[in-house]
C-alpha cells in the first residue's frame, strides 16, 4: 500500500463491527470522508511521483490528527476514510478541522522549477452514528453527500450533509488529549535504533524509566505508532498495583489479547506446541478453548512432570512463533509492580530468545525500586541479573523543556497564541511534567481562569488564581466537579483496581449496564477513564494510575472496607461458575475487610493454584499471608481449618527447601510434623531436606518412617527411590540398586512418570560407580528414553550429563564432551542455571582430567560466577574445591590453600559435612605437596572420621588411601599397608570392585619397590582375576604391566616380555589415561633395561616422567629415575647418569629407603672406578 494504511475491504469489515457494537452499546461513533482538493491537476502539473508524495503526506496527517483508537483507511485514489468510534459530531468536527489546518501548512517541493513550492488543501464530509444513517451505506451516503457540499462551496472546508460546519467564534476547550506529540526526537532515535537492530535477529531489551506522569508509556505508544503496523507484531501487558499480585499478570494479558485479535493464527500457532507445553500454557491463560487447543479431558487429567522451565519454554515457544510471522514487540508497562514470576519469565525469554527478532519495551518509576540510591527489590535484581548476560539499553525519560512545555500549549491552543504568563505558571507548577500539565490545564479552563477576550487567549492574573497545592489536590478538584453518580461508580472502580469491567459495576450498583454505560461516557469525556478495545469484554481503565490512586487513598477506611466487601461479594455471585479465575481477586479484597476466614480461604486456594504453575516467591507471600490470618483466629476457627494449616506448613516447607533456605523450611516442615504425624508427605519432605544438607543418616530414618505411613505404590515407589539415592551417596550399591529395581518394578503398570526415570537414573548410577559401564549406559538411556517422552527438558539433560560421566570414566573423552555440550545447550535454553553451573563443572573436570588446566579454570570460574549469582551454595563450595584442585595441580600452592578454606568455611557454615572431607582432602593434598606430611596426615584423618560420621564408606576409603600416600611420604611403609589394606577392605564391603583393584594395585607397586616380591606376587593373582572380570582395558593393561615388573624383578625376561606384550595389547586398544600411559611406558623401558636394550629404553624413560609431578609419595618416580640411571651407565653417559642418581637419591632420602640408597651408592662408586 502507498500510503501505508489500511485499505477498503478492512474499512468495511471494521465498519460492520463498529455499528453492531454501537447498536448493541447504544453509543454513537463519527465517519469523515475527505479528497484532496484538485488532485487531478497536481498529477497533471507536476507528475505522479510528486502526485504519489501528497497522499503519502497527507496519510502522515491524517494519522497525527486522530486519536490511537480512530482507524484510518484509504478508500479509493485520493479519496480517505476515518472512523472515530465513540465520537459525537461535535467532538469529529474539530478532528476534522484539525486536519485542514495541518494539511495548509505542507509545501511540496515543483520538480519544474527549481526553488518553487506548491501547497495543497482537502475538503472533509461528515456523518454519525445513528443521526446519520444506521447502515454502512447510509452513514458513506451522508459523509459523501458533505464531501459534495465542500467541493461545492469552495473546496478547503468541512460539511455534514449539506451544511458547513466552519466555525463561527472560537471556544476554548480541551479534552485531556494533547493533539500532538511533542519532543523526546532524541528517545524516539534511540527506540528506532533499538528497533532496527531486533529486526536483525537480535533480541532487544529497552527499559524506558522515569517519574510517574513523565510521558513513558506515551512515548512508547508514539513509537510503536511510527512501526508498520501491517508487519510487526505487538504483544501488550500492563502490571498494576495490586496487594495480592496475580501471577505472570503482564504476559496473560498480552497473550490473551493476542489471540483475540488475531484467533485463527492464535489457536494454530498454540495447537503446534506440544501436549505438555499446551498444558502448562493454560496455567496462564486459564480461559482458552481445549477442544480449539486440540487437549482431550483424558490428555488434561494426566500428571505431566511438573516443572517451571516447561511452563516458562512454552511462553517462549509462543512468542518465537510469533515473532517468525513478523517482528515481535513485547510492551510491559509498569514493570515495577511485576509479580516476581512474570519477571522470572521475562528473564527466561530474554536469555533464551538472544537469536530471535523480539524487541522488549519495558517502563518503570526507577522511585518504586530505589531505597535511598540503591536499587532494590526483585526488578533491580533481575535487571542487575541479566546486564551480565544481555545487553540491555535504558532510556531515561525526563520532563519537559520550557521550550517543549510553550510547543504543548500552542498545540493545545492552535490556532491561537499563548500567552508567555499561562508558559510560565505551567512550567512553574508542574516542572515540565506532561501529566501534571494536562490535570492543570483542564483545572485553569473548568475554573474559567483562561479565556477568550476580543478573538485573544488570555490567563487572569496568577495572584488571583487559587491553584490545588499538589496533583492529588488538582485530580480531587476536578473529580468534585463531575456529577455526583459518576463520582461514586469512580469511587467503586477505583476500589475494583487499575481495570474494571462493565458487567461487576452493573452488578455491584444494581443499574443495568446501559445506565452504567452512559455514567462512564461522562467520565471518558473528561478524560478519567477510557475504554479498552483490545478484549471481547466490555473493559475499562483509568486514564493514568495516578488518578486511581488519587481516587482509592481519599477513601475513609471505613467505606474502603465496606466496599471491598461488597466487590468480593459480587464477584463470587456474579463468576461463581468460573471462581478459580478470580481467586486473586477475591483473596485480595476480602484480605481487607473483616471476613478473615473467606480471606483465609481464598488466600489458601490463591497460594496452591500459582504454586501448580510455579510461581514460588509468590506462593510463599500466598501461604505466609494465610498463616498470618490463621494466627489471629479464634482458638475453635483454628480447630476448624487444622487440617488447612498443616497442608500450608508442609507446602511452606517444600517451597523453602526448594528456595535453598533449609533452616526455615526445617522448621515449617517439623510444625507440620506436630500437627499431623500420620502423614507420609512431610516425613518424605523432612528426608529429601536432610539429603540436601548432606545428613543422610537422618534422611534415612525420615524416609523409613514415610514408608511406614503408607501403602499408595506411587507413593512407596518415590521414596524407595530416594532412598536408592541416599544408599548410592553412603557407598551401599547393593541396597540402592535394590531399592531402585523395586521402585521400577511397582511403577510397572502405571503411566510414565519421572519417578521411574530418576529410578534407572539411580540404578545406572549405582552400576557407573560399580564400573558396569555397560549396564549404566544401559539404565542412563532408559531413563534419556522417559524423560524425553514426558518432554522434561530438566531430566533430559541430566540423562546426557549422566552419559556423559560414564564416557569420561571410559576415556572416551571426545563423546564425553559431546554429551555434557548436549546437556549444556538445553540447561542454557530453559535457563536451568543450578544445571548449568553443574555442566561447568562437569567439563572443567574432563579439561583438568586432561592435563588442560587453563581452559579447566575457565569453567571452574565460570561455574563460581554463576553460583555466586543464583546462591547456589553445594556449587559454589564445589568451584572453589576444583579451582584449588587446578591450582595445585598447577603448583600454585598458595592460591590452592586459599580455595580450599573458602570451600571448608562455607562447608561448615551451612553444615554440609560430605563437603567438609573433601576441603580437608584438599588442604591435606596441598600440605603433602609442600613436604608438611604430618599435616597432610592430620587433615586427612579428618576427613577419614566425617566420612565415617556420614556412613560414607566410599569416603572413607578414599581418606585412607591418601593416609597411606602420606605415609608413604615419611617412610612409613608398615602404615602406608595398613591403610591400604584398610582401603580394600572398605571397598570390598560396598561392592565396588574397579576401587578394589585400583588399591590392590597401588598395594603392589609398594611391594614391588620395596622388595616384597613374594607380597606382590600373591595379590597380583586376585588383581588380575578382578580385571578380567571387570573386562577393562586400562586396568587390565596396568595389571599384566605390574606382573611384567615382577618377573623383571625375578629376572625372567621371558615372562616378562609375554606380561608386557599383553599389557601392550589391551594398552593400544583404548585411549589411556596420562598415569596409566606414563606407567606402560615405564615398563617398556624396564624392559628393554633389563633386555640390555640400553638405547631403547632412555625415550621411554622420558615419556614415563612426561606430566609427572614429584611426591615423596611416588615411590614409581623414584625407581624410574634409578632405572634411567642405569641405563645411562650403561651407555657411558656417566655425567647424565651422576644427574638422575642424584636426583634418585635426593628422593630415597627423604622416604629413608635404605636399600635404594645403597643401591645408588654402589652406582656412583661405579661410576667413579669407571672414571679412574
Amino acid at each position: 500500500e502507498l500510503t501505508g494504511l489500511l485499505n477498503r475491504r478492512y474499512f468495511f469489515n471494521r465498519l460492520s463491527q463498529e455499528i453492531s457494537k454501537s447498536k448493541r452499546n447504544n453509543r454513537p461513533f463519527s465517519l469523515l470522508i475527505l479528497d484532496v482538493d484538485h488532485f487531478k491537476e497536481i498529477n497533471d502539473t507536476y507528475g505522479h511521483l510528486e502526485g504519489d508524495e501528497v497522499l503519502r503526506v497527507i496519510s502522515n496527517v491524517l494519522v497525527q490528527c486522530v486519536r490511537e483508537m480512530d482507524i484510518v483507511t484509504r478508500y479509493a485514489g485520493d479519496e480517505f476514510i476515518a472512523i472515530l468510534p465513540e465520537a459525537i459530531k461535535e467532538d469529529a468536527i474539530p478532528v476534522a478541522h484539525r486536519i485542514l489546518e495541518e494539511t495548509r501548512k505542507l509545501e511540496f517541493s515543483n520538480p519544474k522549477v527549481a526553488g518553487a513550492t506548491f501547497t495543497v488543501a482537502v475538503s472533509v464530509g461528515l456523518s454519525t452514528f445513528p443521526h446519520d444513517g444506521q447502515t454502512a451505506n447510509e452513514l458513506i451516503e451522508h459523509a459523501d453527500l458533505g464531501l459534495y457540499a465542500a467541493k461545492q462551496g469552495g473546496r478547503n472546508r468541512v460539511c455534514c450533509g449539506s451544511v458547513s460546519t466552519e466555525p463561527a467564534e472560537p471556544a476554548i476547550s480541551f479534552d485531556g488529549i494533547i493533539p500532538r506529540f511533542i519532543g523526546r526526537a532524541e528517545e524516539i532515535r534511540q527506540l528506532e535504533e533499538i528497533y532496527h537492530r531486533a529486526l536483525e535477529g537480535n533480541l532487544q531489551v529497552v527499559f524506558v524509566a522515569g517519574e510517574a506522569g513523565v510521558g513513558k508509556t506515551r512515548l512508547v505508544e508514539e513509537f510503536l505508532s511510527r512501526l508498520n503496523k501491517d508487519k510487526i507484531q505487538l504483544l501488550k501487558g500492563t502490571c498494576f498495583d495490586t496487594k495480592i499480585p496475580m501471577p505472570y499478570q503482564p504476559f496473560r494479558e498480552a497473550l490473551a489479547s493476542f489471540i483475540e485479535r488475531d484467533t485463527y493464527f492464535g489457536y494454530a500457532l498454540l495447537r503446534s506446541l506440544s501436549e505438555a507445553l499446551k498444558i502448562e500454557v493454560l496455567k496462564v491463560i486459564p480461559n482458552l478453548d481445549t477442544k480449539r487447543l486440540g487437549i482431550t479431558s483424558a490428555s488434561m487429567g494426566l500428571d505431566p512432570v511438573q516443572d517451571e522451565y516447561r511452563l516458562f519454554d512454552g511462553i517462549y515457544q509462543i512468542m518465537k512463533k510469533i515473532s517468525q510471522k513478523g517482528p515481535l514487540v513485547l510492551f510491559l508497562d509498569d514493570l515495577q509492580w511485576a509479580d516476581l514470576a512474570s519477571l522470572e519469565l521475562f528473564s527466561y525469554i530474554v536469555r533464551n530468545g538472544r537469536n530471535d527478532r523480539i524487541m522488549i519495551c519495558i517502563t518503570f518509576r526507577p522511585e518504586e525500586i530505589i531505597d535511598g540510591n540503591i536499587e532494590r527489590g526483585s526488578m533491580a535484581s533481575v535487571i542487575h541479573k541479566l546486564s551480565r548476560v544481555h545487553r540491555l539499553d535504558r532510556i531515561n525519560v525526563t520532563p519537559l523543556s520550557k521550550n517543549h512545555v510553550a510547543e504543548m500549549l500552542s498545540t493545545v491552543f492552535h490556532p491561537h497564541t499563548c500567552p508567555k504568563e499561562l508558559i510560565e505558571l505551567v512550567v512553574n507548577e508542574t516542572e515540565g511534567n506532561p501529566f501534571f500539565i494536562e490535570e492543570l490545564l483542564k483545572t485553569l479552563i473548568e475554573n474559567k481562569d483562561i479565556k477568550f477576550e476580543k478573538n485573544h487567549l488570555t490567563i487572569k492574573p496568577a495572584e488571583t488564581i487559587t491553584l490545588p497545592s499538589s496533583v492529588r489536590d488538582l485530580v480531587l478538584d476536578r473529580i468534585d466537579k463531575l456529577p455526583e453518580e459518576l463520582q461514586e461508580i469512580l469511587t467503586i472502580a477505583a476500589t475494583i483496581g487499575q481495570e474494571f469491567s462493565l458487567p461487576l459495576l452493573s452488578f455491584i450498583t444494581g443499574k443495568n449496564e446501559g445506565h452504567i454505560q452512559d455514567i462512564l461516557d461522562n467520565g471518558m469525556d473528561a478524560n478519567i477513564i477510557k475504554e479498552d478495545f483490545s478484549s471481547a469484554e466490555e473493559k475499562f481503565s483509568f486514564t493514568h494510575c495516578k488518578i486511581r490512586e488519587v481516587l482509592y487513598y481519599s477513601l475513609r477506611e471505613s467505606k474502603r472496607e465496606r466496599l471491598h466487601m461488597k466487590i468480593a461479594h459480587a464477584l463470587e455471585r456474579l463468576f461463581h461458575n468460573e471462581l478459580p479465575n478470580h481467586y486473586e481477586d477475591l483473596a485480595q479484597h476480602y484480605y481487607v475487610t473483616r471476613e478473615k476466614e473467606k480471606a483465609f480461604t481464598y488466600m489458601l486456594l490463591c497460594a496452591r493454584k500459582v504454586q501448580e504453575s510455579y510461581a514460588i516467591h509468590e506462593s510463599i507471600s500466598y501461604y505466609m499471608k494465610a498463616v498470618s490470618l490463621y494466627d489471629n483466629f479464634s482458638s475453635e476457627l483454628q480447630f476448624l481449618h487444622r487440617d488447612d494449616y498443616a497442608s500450608i506448613t508442609l507446602a511452606l516447607g517444600t517451597l523453602f527447601n526448594i528456595t535453598g533456605e533449609y533452616e526455615i523450611a526445617l522448621k515449617w516442615l517439623n510444625t507440620c510434623r506436630e500437627i499431623k504425624d500420620d502423614s507420609h508427605e512431610v516425613y518424605l519432605s523432612l528426608g529429601e531436606l536432610h539429603v540436601k544438607r548432606g545428613d543422610y543418616d537422618k534422611a534415612m530414618e525420615m524416609f523409613k518412617i514415610a514408608l511406614d505411613k503408607t501403602t499408595l505404590n506411587t507413593a512407596l515407589a518415590n521414596i524407595e527411590t530416594n532412598m536408592s539415592y541416599v544408599y548410592f551417596r553412603v557407598s551401599n550399591f547393593n541396597e540402592s540398586e535394590r531399592l531402585a529395581k523395586k521402585a521400577i518394578e511397582r511403577l510397572q503398570d502405571k503411566a510414565l512418570s519421572l519417578v521411574t526415570s530418576e529410578a534407572y537414573k539411580n540404578l545406572g548410577t549405582v552400576y557407573y560407580a560399580k564400573g558396569h559401564f555397560a549396564q549404566a549406559i544401559e539404565y542412563y538411556t532408559k531413563s534419556l528414553e522417559i524423560s524425553t517422552l514426558l518432554n522434561d527438558k530438566r531430566s533430559i539433560a541430566n540423562s546426557y550429563n549422566n552419559l556423559g560421566s560414564v564416557y569420561y570414566r571410559q576415556n572416551n573423552f571426545d563423546k564425553a564432551l559431546d554429551h555434557l555440550q548436549k546437556c549444556l545447550v538445553i540447561r542454557e535454553e530453559i535457563g536451568d542455571k543450578s544445571g548449568i553451573v553443574y555442566s561447568y563443572n562437569n567439563i572443567g573436570n574432563i579439561h583438568y582430567n586432561l592435563t588442560d588446566y587453563d581452559n579447566a579454570e575457565k569453567y571452574y570460574s565460570q561455574c563460581l560466577a554463576i553460583s555466586n549469582e543464583i546462591g547456589e551454595q553445594a556449587a559454589i563450595i564445589a568451584s572453589y574445591n576444583n579451582l584449588g584442585n587446578v591450582y595445585l595441580a598447577t603448583e600454585d600452592f598458595t592460591s590452592a590453600a586459599e580455595h580450599y578454606q573458602h570451600s571448608l568455611e562455607l562447608s561448615e557454615k551451612i553444615g554440609e559435612k560430605a563437603s567438609i572431607a573433601r576441603a580437608y582432602t584438599g588442604l591435606g593434598n596441598v600440605y603433602i605437596n609442600t613436604n608438611d606430611y604430618l599435616k597432610a596426615y592430620d587433615y586427612y584423618q579428618k576427613c577419614f572420621v566425617i566420612r565415617e560420621q556420614i556412613g560414607d564408606m566410599s569416603g572413607m576409603a578414599f581418606a585412607s588411601i591418601h593416609m597411606a600416600f602420606a605415609s608413604i611420604s615419611v617412610g612409613n611403609f608398615e602404615k602406608a599397608e595398613h591403610h591400604f589394606i584398610t582401603s580394600g577392605k572398605l571397598k570390598e564391603q560396598i561392592n565396588d570392585l574397579p576401587g578394589r583393584l585400583t588399591i590392590i594395585n597401588q598395594l603392589i607397586r609398594l611391594y614391588l619397590y620395596t622388595g616384597k616380591n613374594d607380597n606382590a606376587r600373591e595379590l597380583l593373582i586376585e588383581a588380575l582375576d578382578l580385571a578380567r572380570l571387570l573386562d577393562q582395558a586400562e586396568m587390565l593393561a596396568e595389571t599384566w604391566g605390574l606382573y611384567a615388573i615382577l618377573h623383571i624383578n625375578d629376572g625372567d625376561t621371558e615372562k616378562a616380555k609375554k606380561a608386557m606384550h599383553t599389557m601392550d595389547k589391551f594398552a593400544n586398544s583404548i585411549s589411556l589415561t596420562i598415569p596409566v600411559s606414563n606407567f606402560t611406558s615405564f615398563v617398556q623401558g624396564k624392559y628393554e633395561l633389563a633386555a640390555h636394550h640400553y638405547k631403547q629404553s632412555l625415550p621411554l624413560f622420558e615419556r614415563a616422567l612426561k606430566h609427572r609431578r614429584v611426591k615423596n609419595s611416588d615411590v614409581e618416580y623414584g625407581q624410574i629415575m634409578l632405572d634411567f640411571a642405569s641405563a645411562l651407565i650403561h651407555l657411558q653417559r656417566y655425567a647424565e647418569a651422576a644427574e638422575k642418581l642424584h636426583i634418585a637419591q635426593d628422593f630415597f632420602s627423604k622416604i629413608s629407603m635404605k636399600e635404594k640408597l645403597e643401591t645408588i651408592q654402589e652406582m656412583k662408586t661405579s661410576i667413579q672406578d669407571t672414571a679412574e
